[in-house]
């Protein structure tokens, strides 16, 4: 019995190694006439080996295929026939075992109409495309690749190779595609790995459809790849922040180099601590890019480390710490982007353009100041919505809450855009006890739809006070493009004397301010860069304004129009109840020039010098007529000062002198007069003028008295002088005259500097 079944199971075997055999020689026969029937390609190889062990098997050696300009290097290509299927008469492989295959794929360039003129011959019909139609279904059941490379090549040089290296599981045949399922596909060139479905509609033009559960993609490598390829433009790439991994989850990618496109789709994109959900972005040379994303979580370190590398970002960064006069910021927390859409490049521009929401809770920020001191602030809610236009971003702010580690609250709601757009704008604003560094702002600012900004704020620092209270309308009344309004504003510059005021009583009422006493330290020529290419016309009115301890303005008045690098202020005042007109030009970057008018009728002498001296007003009474014009011109105060020319004209009427034996130093002169008159007492200890008249001419710093005279029942004076401003120097020259008709001579050489007590 045992000995008939090993005869069987000879006879069998011999059977199925002759049938493999007449496989391998059928298929050793016939291979070039199958491949060119169903590829229509040409097929070499070295070699050829038939295995029976340790299953039937037919083994090519360096397999070659050809079709126009496609080549496939193969250097081991195992078949296994499916037995059974051969004895029906079909040629089915069960498995193919392909290693390491080198596909070349070349795209030729289309020919110019210069290049087609050249020749009369007919141009050549062009290549068949190289696809994966005319392979049958079920010739190969099974197909495993191990390793591989697949190389897009081009003559054009503006297409560089790609390559492909595939570890692949199974192939089949779907439809018109073969379907690929990878276990590791990568394109170094493109920065991609990952396991997944791969399906090729065509080799050339290659037709590449990839869906991956998990990837991982090299930013750089990606970057490059567009750029070569034109999808991207390379300055545009040089902005792109640099990335070193990012894993990706449920990734979609189609490229098609022939249409110029690239598609990709990913549910989640991440990298460090950051993550993109729901990213769509399309590649197109001719319409540019488009991005769309559901949701972005980001680590706030991580966009400020790219600020940092981009140049422009890295410039615009070093021009705030110059202007905020900061050493160092940095910034903890995570932002939320949501609904971004953005676009740009071919026929939208070079320019990003596009929208997204921007959420933020908890972030925290540090600041370093220039001399060393440290703030940190916390933005405990932030709710805004970003606008690209043309590369130009402006965001929508509908919700801001913060605090400051050294005290005080701010918050802001409702709509308001930056670069602000007032006449769009609603919002309430308010900064409590608001710390920054040594300053402290409280605000309240008020802008419903369509109506006037409504704002009362105080600000107090060591080297600066403000306080503001009005209302800013944008664009203005009569086509202006600003129009404010404010009934209170008061700034004290400089550290040096400071002097208690009453704060607003209405939002502050138990808060008292202090503005500065002295003047403000000189700070070198004037800034006027601002008003450089900018067009602006607008009109202010302050009821009351006060600059350090300089006599208070009221109804300020002016129309400014900024043009051509100068801005034209015209307008009208009152100080201490002279009205003024001012016609000043400023030129960028520092030129001044001035002409001002005044005229005063009537005035009640003792609130005059009150607006110069607290002292004085004690000792003068009487009305007063003022009438001046000067013109001023310079880069600096000093040099403002000293090119000063005009000319004033003060009258006097039933002015009286009281406590005159114990005169204020800036009023002595008056004493030397008496003593020349040989007066030594006086009833009243007082002196009675019934008129007075001073012409005097300004000049380089001078003041020069053409003629002066003080006419009175007791005494007459007249005469000439000049009083220096720098040196405080006063000279005078005349005569007095007493009731009785004496005459005598007096001269008068006096120094005003402020005496110490």
């Amino acid at each position: 019995m045992q000995k008939k079944v090993f005869i069987v199971s000879a006879i069998c075997l011999l059977f199925f190694a002759a049938l493999a055999v007449a496989s391998g020689i059928y298929i050793n026969a016939n291979i070039e006439d199958i491949t060119r029937r169903h590829l229509g390609a040409d097929i070499q190889f070295e070699d050829v080996e038939f295995n029976l062990t340790p299953l039937p098997a037919v083994v090519f050696s360096q397999l070659k295929i050809k079709k126009g300009t496609n080549r496939i290097t193969i250097p081991s290509l195992v078949l296994y026939p499916d037995l059974l299927a051969l004895l029906t008469g079909n040629v089915v492989m069960r498995k193919a075992v392909v290693d390491e295959p080198l596909i070349l794929s070349e795209k030729v360039s289309e020919s110019t109409p210069q290049e087609k003129g050249i020749s009369s011959e007919s141009p050549p019909a062009p290549a068949s495309p190289f696809t994966t139609a005319a392979i049958p279904v079920g010739m190969i059941n099974e197909i495993m690749v191990r390793g591989g490379k697949l190389v897009l090549n081009s003559k054009d040089q503006k297409m560089p190779p790609v390559s492909f290296a595939v570890a692949v599981d199974k192939i089949e045949k779907k439809d018109q595609a073969i379907s690929v399922q990878v276990k590791d596909f990568t394109v170094d060139e493109i920065g991609l790995s990952f396991a997944g479905n791969v399906a090729i509609t065509s080799f050339s033009p290659l037709g590449l459809k990839i869906d991956a559960s998990k990837a991982a993609i090299n930013p750089a490598a990606l970057k490059d790849f567009l750029v070569k390829f034109e999808f991207l433009d390379a300055a545009l790439g040089n902005q792109i922040p640099k990335i070193d991994q990012v894993s990706a989850g449920g990734l979609k990618l189609n490229i098609d180099p022939e249409s110029g496109e690239l598609n990709l789709v990913s549910k989640t994109l991440s990298f460090g601590q950051n993550q993109l959900q729901d990213v769509s972005v399309n590649l197109s040379k001719k319409k540019g890019y488009t991005l769309k994303c559901g949701k972005v979580l980001m680590d706030v370190g991580t966009v400020q480390g790219w600020v940092n590398e981009n140049p422009k970002g890295k410039e615009a960064l070093e021009q705030l710490f110059l202007k905020a006069r900061l050493k160092d910021l940095k910034a903890t927390g995570k932002i939320e982007l949501s609904a971004i859409d953005l676009k740009g490049g071919g026929e939208n521009g070079s320019q990003i353009s596009g929208a997204m929401d921007l959420k933020t809770e908890g972030l925290k920020i540090r600041l370093v100041a220039e001399n060393g001191k440290e703030q940190n602030f916390t933005i405990s809610r932030l709710e805004t919505r970003i606008t690209l236009e043309d590369g130009k971003p402006s965001l929508q702010i509908s919700n801001l809450q913060l605090a400051s580690s050294r005290g005080g609250t701010g918050l802001l709601k409702g709509t308001l855009e930056i670069p602000v757009e007032l006449k769009k704008a609603r919002f309430e604003a308010t900064l409590d006890s608001f710390q920054v560094f040594d300053t402290a702002v409280n605000l309240k600012a008020v802008k419903n739809s369509g109506e006037k900004l409504s704002f009362d704020m105080d600000v107090s620092g060591p080297s600066l006070t403000l306080l503001a209270k009005g209302q800013l309308q944008t664009p203005g009344r009569e086509k202006a493009d600003f129009w404010i309004r404010m009934t209170e504003c008061r700034i004290s510059r400089g550290s040096k004397g400071k002097k208690e005021i009453v704060g607003n009583q209405n939002h502050f009422p138990d808060k008292k301010w202090e503005l500065s006493a002295g003047k403000a330290p000189a700070t070198g020529n004037f800034d006027f860069t601002v008003i450089k290419g900018r067009t602006l016309t607008g009109e202010a009115s302050v009821k009351r304004f006060q600059y350090n301890d300089l006599p208070q303005v009221n109804d300020v008045h002016l129309l400014l129009t900024c043009a051509n690098n100068r801005a034209v202020v015209r307008g009208s005042m009152g100080i201490c109840q002279v009205d003024l007109f001012v016609n000043a030009v400023f030129m960028s970057p520092d030129q001044l020039v001035a002409q001002v008018e005044g005229k005063g009728a009537n005035m009640n002498l003792t609130p005059f010098m009150a607006c110069f001296s607290r002292e004085l007003p004690l000792f003068l009474s009487g009305r007063l007529s003022l009438m001046t014009s000067l013109f001023v011109q310079g880069q600096d105060t000093e040099t403002l000062l000293d090119s000063a020319h005009g000319e004033v004209t003060v009258t006097l009427r039933k002015c009286t002198v009281r406590k005159v034996s114990s005169l204020d130093y800036r009023l002595d002169f008056l004493v030397d007069m008496l003593n020349a008159a040989g007066i030594t007492s006086l009833r009243d200890d007082a002196i009675n003028f019934k008129k007075g008249l001073a012409k005097a001419e300004i000049t380089k710093g001078r003041i020069i008295l053409d003629r002066f005279s003080l006419t009175g029942p007791l005494l007459d004076v007249w005469g000439k002088g000049e009083f220096t401003t720098k040196e405080k120097q006063l000279k005078l020259a005349g005569q007095v005259r007493t009731a009785l008709g004496i005459t005598n001579d007096f001269k008068i050489d006096r120094n005003f500097q402020r005496k110490k007590t």
